[in-house]
This record gives structure tokens, C-alpha cells and sequence, in this order.
């Protein structure tokens, strides 16, 4: 008789759990005939190691090998069996591993996953669970991280609880959360004179390493990729004392990725306005003639009594007092010290030697200095606009150019036309250089003027925080004058009203936030008016708003919607009911417990202005606690058992399945 076809194969899981029932089968059945099944390493239903039948449940135990052997066997006629097929099983080895990031920064969002992927259930913890909460992939092998604010740096655990093979197995893995730097500021000096440097210091707890920083210095001027050491010099010009708010905002602070802000206030003292008048150059060819300059500082009114002046050749000291006579050639100015103790230095006089030399040999050259072979003409325009034309009486030019040597640095312009724009009030030099063919010789003239411009106007102005989204904004008159040309009126017209018309030079005034102000200041003194504009942009007031799920269930994550403010510098801080907080603009929360939790977000600003708005959640507990019996424990295939559930007495109403 020929024997009976082999079982084509056995179908059911290559790896095996211990100890728990597994099924296999075989499927191409014959009439006529029953398959013969062999255990290694195990037992099939009710201990055996034989069993027969296309489907059975084996349970495998100890060390391997581990091995099914099935074969078919005739019963009609009985007893011709087939060859035998094997199939090999591997014990399922279970390693949980848990990888990811064991360095973090606080309010980042970091991804850990397990090493075993054929869990049945996966649960994640963070321990202590203040720290942080699994936002997404939760039971699952994958899931994502919000570390929330930690101060100062800690170590955290991630615990994962996979359910496999009939246990929970578990990994736990230590990150150490790094806190993003809290930053405060400080100044060498919190009061200064006007026209000195002072240098700003951010510092960080942890320290600063790195981080992008915009300083605002709260009179308009702004340092965009500053450094963390930041000095500046308040413009000299102030009249009066004024307080400035210092803003600091560091975008990826530490590569946290968190924007941080703080702020520091500094008070300005005015120092004095002072002027040598003659305000001219003086040049001499004979230096055996006797040099007799006589020198005046004066000082501009409204910085208070002058205590001393000092007055240095060549940035050494010679004399002291208002007055001064010059007998040898240098530089000279005087340091004037007002009754605050705050300085200013003058214009710089120069007294030099320069001879006019003339050659007129065929194809020679010549120098001619301050005679009348050249020229300048100006007009003044704006009060500080100052247009310049250079001319020679004859001869053709073949280069020429205009100097403003009274600027520091001094400013050159090429051509015989010119506009310099002067940002104070002053005496101010204007020389004019040419070289002229005068038919075969080349010759160099030099001619120069001193133009007086008794008055600049100029304005400053300051923002702070108001009440019920205003700010407070003031207009700050930054005018220079000539002495002799004190301002008497000032006007500060704001949007086209005229807001202050009178003695005093400052303004103060509430205006609403996302607003755009067009401020003009005219100033009135005996040499005329003057008038000068500047913009406000008026960022807008925090807007705080989040949206939310009314109830969540324990352990799963709470995901917040900002609809607050946004923009440069605006910073975000959310605290949860338990001590948990996060600067993350859009975060998720796990709480870890059942009840009304509170959530409170604070949005700040960059010139420290704040919104706060607090609601709740209702956290609803996982009650699904119950007892679950069988009656019997142990049944055959194709019988049944009946399952009887018990609920606690807080557990959700019965569902039968």
C-alpha cells in the first residue's frame, strides 16, 4: 500500500511564550485518515505528548529544544502512516530596552521607545510624574515626551511596563533634565552720565553658554546678535535725569530652544553741554612768532552748576578754569564737570603750522593755503542740514573734495558739492581741498569755513507698562542748543494733536497697545524753531487665551491650543494643579490623578508686561477595577464557560459581552 501524503506543513507562531497555551494546526485533510502529533520540551492538552486531530494547543516548558512532529495516519485501511514534518520553535526573549535622550533640556519634547515590539500592551510612567508627561504614543512601543520646567537640573526616570508572554516586564531609564537658564540683568554702574559707556551683563542660572540676544535700551535704540557682555553709551544731551528700561530677550538659550527675557532699569544723569568758542582751526607759519589764543568754555544751560573745568594740549592737563590762552602749537579741550558729577568734553581747537608756498617755475607745483584763490558757500536747510559748494577763481580742477573735519571721525565727501547732516548743535569747521591747473603748474588750495547751528532738535522717548492694556509713553526732548540760544517752548504733537505746548521739555501720556504714534517736537529758541519726528510702534498688549478638553481621563494627555499673543519676545509660563510647569508654547499635560486640576498660563512680553488667565479640568479616574472568574477554569474545545465579572463598588455600569 502506498503510504499516506504528508502533512504539507504546520501553521501557528515560529516563537514561543513558556508556559502558555499556543495553537497549531495542519489543513490538508484526507478522507480516510487523522494526523499524528509529537511534542519536545512541553505537553499538549491534559499533559500529554502525543495528540491527534488537524488543530492542537501546546504548552511549552524549560530549556529547549522545543519541536512539533505531525504526520498523517490511515484509518481505512489503518495504520499506514506518512513521513513526519518538523517544526522547530525559538523561546520569544523579551527585552524591553528603553532608548532615547538621557540628557535633555527642560520644556522640550523628546522621543523614547522600547526594544520589544511584540508587547501586548505597553504602559509608560515618569517618575516623579511632575516632571513630565507622555503627550503621545502612549500603549504603544513609541512615545513622545514634554519635559516640563525643572529648576534646579534633576534626574528623572522613564518606566515602561510591557505586557508579554503572559507578565509585565519592565525597563526604567534615568535622564537627567537640564533646566533652561533663567536670566537676569545687571550693570556696572545703575546710574550714569549721559555720553559715558556702561556695559549690561545677562547672566544665567545655569550659566549662558549660547543663545541669539536682542538688547533693547528702552530710548528706541536696539542690538540685534548682541553678545551676552553688552556695553552702550547713552547719547549725551539729556537735560534732565531720566530712567531707562533695558530689555534682553535670548532666543535658544543654551540650544534649549526656549525664549527667555528680562529686564533691567537705568538711571541716566544729564552731564554738561560745553563749547570752546572761537570755535575755529588757527594756523601759523612763523613759529617764532609769538602764539597768543585766548580760549572760552561755556557751558549749556539746564544740567545744573558747573564745579570745574580742565582744560588738556595734546590729552594733557595745563590749566583749569572758563578760560584759557593758548601759546604753543596742539590740540586743546576743555572737560567740564557739572554739580551731579557727570563730565563733557568740548570741540577740539587745533593750533598748527601751515605756509602758503608759491612756485612758479614751469610744470612745478604750489600750495596755497586760506587766500582767496578758492571758496565755500552754504545754505542751511532743517536747521542741520548743511549744503556745501566749493569754488576757485581760476584755472580748471583737477580733483577736489570737502572735508567736515569737525566731525569725530571726520567726514569726507569727493567733488566740489556736498550735504552733511549735523546731529548736535556746535561751531563745526568745513575745509575745502583742491588741486588746479593753473596752465602747467598744479597747485593746492585749501579754504575753510565755520558754520554756526545754534539749535538741533532731537527726541527720545520711553515705554513702560500701563493698566488695562495701556502703555505709558514718554516724549523726552534730546535738543542741543548754543549757549545764548537757550530753548524756551517746546511742542510734542502726537498723531496730529497737539498733546504739550510750553516750557516744559517732556511729555507723558497714556496710549492703547498695538498702536502706532507720529510724534513731532518743535522747539523754539532765539535763533528760531526747529522741529524733528519719530515713530512709535506700541506692540500689542499680552493677550492671554488657551483652549482645552473639558474632562480628560486619568493617565491620558491633556493637549492645550495657545491663542495668546505672539511675536519677538513674547514669553509663556504654564503651571498645572501638583507643581508642574512648562514655557512650551502649546503643550500636553498627564495627570496622574482624578479631580479638578487648575491650569494657570501667564504671558509676558518684552517690556515685561503681563496677562494671566487660570481654568480647570476635570480629571475623570480609571474605575475599571473588577474580579473576573470562570466557571469551569479548564474546558475542551467546542464546550463552553461562563465568565462572571464583579465592578467595584465606583466602577462604570455592567456591559455584557
Amino acid at each position: 500500500m502506498p503510504k499516506p501524503n504528508d502533512p504539507d506543513s504546520i501553521s501557528g507562531p515560529d516563537t514561543i511564550c513558556l508556559d502558555l497555551p499556543i495553537e497549531y494546526s495542519v489543513h490538508n485533510a484526507q478522507q480516510g485518515s487523522i494526523f499524528s502529533w509529537e511534542i519536545t520540551g512541553g505537553s499538549f492538552s491534559g499533559g500529554s505528548s502525543i495528540a491527534t486531530g488537524n488543530k492542537i494547543t501546546a504548552v511549552f516548558t524549560g530549556a529547549p529544544p522545543h519541536e512539533l512532529k505531525a504526520r498523517r495516519i490511515s484509518t481505512s485501511p489503518a495504520g499506514c502512516e506518512s513521513d513526519e514534518i518538523t517544526k522547530s520553535l525559538n523561546i520569544r526573549q523579551i527585552d524591553v530596552n528603553i532608548t532615547g535622550p538621557n540628557a535633555v533640556c527642560d520644556n522640550s519634547y523628546q522621543t523614547y521607545t522600547s526594544s520589544f515590539k511584540a508587547g501586548e500592551s505597553y504602559e509608560w510612567f515618569i517618575i516623579p510624574e511632575t516632571r513630565g508627561s507622555v503627550v503621545a504614543g502612549d500603549g504603544t512601543d513609541e512615545v513622545m515626551i514634554l519635559w516640563n520646567t525643572t529648576n534646579p537640573g534633576q534626574l528623572v526616570d522613564v518606566v515602561v511596563a510591557v505586557r508579554a508572554c503572559g507578565g509585565i516586564h519592565y525597563d526604567t531609564m534615568a535622564v537627567f533634565v537640564t533646566p533652561g537658564p533663567t536670566v537676569s540683568l545687571n550693570a556696572d554702574n545703575s546710574t550714569i552720565c549721559a555720553g559715558a559707556q556702561v556695559v549690561f551683563t545677562a547672566q544665567g542660572t545655569p550659566a549662558l553658554t549660547s543663545g541669539n540676544i536682542t538688547w533693547i535700551f528702552g530710548n528706541g535704540d536696539t542690538v540685534f546678535n548682541g553678545s551676552f557682555t553688552q556695553t552702550y553709551t547713552y547719547p549725551a544731551g539729556l537735560l534732565n535725569a531720566t530712567s531707562y528700561t533695558v530689555t534682553a530677550i535670548i532666543e535658544n538659550a543654551n540650544g534649549c530652544g526656549n525664549t527667555v527675557a528680562a529686564n533691567y532699569q537705568i538711571n541716566v544723569e544729564p552731564a554738561p553741554i560745553a563749547f570752546i568758542s572761537p570755535a575755529m582751526n588757527y594756523e601759523f607759519c612763523d613759529d617764532s612768532l609769538s602764539i597768543s589764543v585766548p580760549l572760552t568754555a561755556t557751558v549749556q544751560s539746564g544740567v545744573g552748576s558747573t564745579i570745574s573745568f580742565s582744560w588738556f594740549r595734546n590729552g594733557t592737563p595745563v590749566a583749569t578754569g572758563p578760560n584759557y590762552t593758548a601759546t604753543t602749537f596742539g590740540t586743546y579741550y576743555c572737560e567740564v564737570v557739572g554739580n551731579n558729577g557727570c563730565s563733557g568734553i568740548t570741540n577740539l581747537i587745533s593750533i598748527t603750522k601751515a605756509c602758503d608756498t608759491t612756485n612758479n617755475g614751469s610744470g612745478t607745483t604750489c600750495t596755497k593755503l586760506y587766500n582767496d584763490s578758492s571758496s565755500i558757500a552754504y545754505t542751511l536747510t532743517n536747521c542741520n542740514t548743511v549744503e556745501l559748494t566749493g569754488s576757485v577763481n581760476s584755472g580748471s580742477i583737477i580733483s577736489s573734495s570737502l572735508n567736515a573735519v569737525s566731525f569725530s571721525p571726520s567726514q569726507t565727501a569727493s567733488g566740489t558739492n556736498a550735504t552733511f547732516e549735523i546731529e548736535q548743535a556746535g561751531i563745526f569747521i568745513f575745509e575745502f581741498y583742491s588741486i588746479v591747473d593753473l596752465g602747467g603748474a598744479n597747485c593746492t588750495y585749501k579754504d575753510s569755513i565755520h558754520i554756526q547751528i545754534p539749535l538741533v532738535a532731537d527726541l527720545m522717548h520711553s515705554i513702560s507698562c500701563g493698566a488695562n492694556g495701556q502703555y505709558n509713553v514718554s516724549l523726552l526732548d534730546h535738543s542741543t542748543y548754543l549757549t545764548g540760544n537757550a530753548i524756551t517752548n517746546y511742542q510734542f504733537v502726537v498723531n496730529g494733536t497737539n498733546v504739550q505746548n510750553g516750557p516744559s521739555d517732556s511729555y507723558s501720556g497714556t496710549f492703547p497697545a498695538g498702536t502706532t504714534l507720529d510724534v513731532i517736537l518743535n522747539v523754539t529758541a532765539p535763533s528760531g524753531t526747529c522741529s524733528t519726528n519719530l515713530q512709535i510702534e506700541l506692540p500689542p498688549f499680552p493677550f492671554v487665551d488657551f483652549e482645552m478638553e473639558d474632562t480628560i481621563c486619568e493617565g491620558a494627555p491633556l493637549a492645550f491650543t495657545n491663542l495668546s499673543s505672539s511675536g519677538t519676545g513674547v514669553t509663556y509660563n504654564w503651571e498645572f494643579t501638583g507643581g508642574a510647569e512648562t514655557t512650551v508654547e502649546n503643550p500636553s499635560r498627564v495627570f496622574g490623578s482624578a479631580g479638578s486640576k487648575d491650569i494657570s498660563l501667564t504671558v509676558r512680553n518684552a517690556l515685561g508686561c503681563e496677562s494671566q488667565l487660570t481654568k480647570s479640568v476635570m480629571v475623570l479616574g480609571n474605575n475599571f477595577s473588577f474580579a473576573l472568574f470562570s466557571d469551569p477554569t479548564i474546558t475542551c474545545e467546542g464546550n463552553s464557560s461562563v465568565l462572571e465579572h464583579t465592578p467595584s463598588i465606583f466602577d462604570i455600569p455592567e456591559i455584557i459581552y
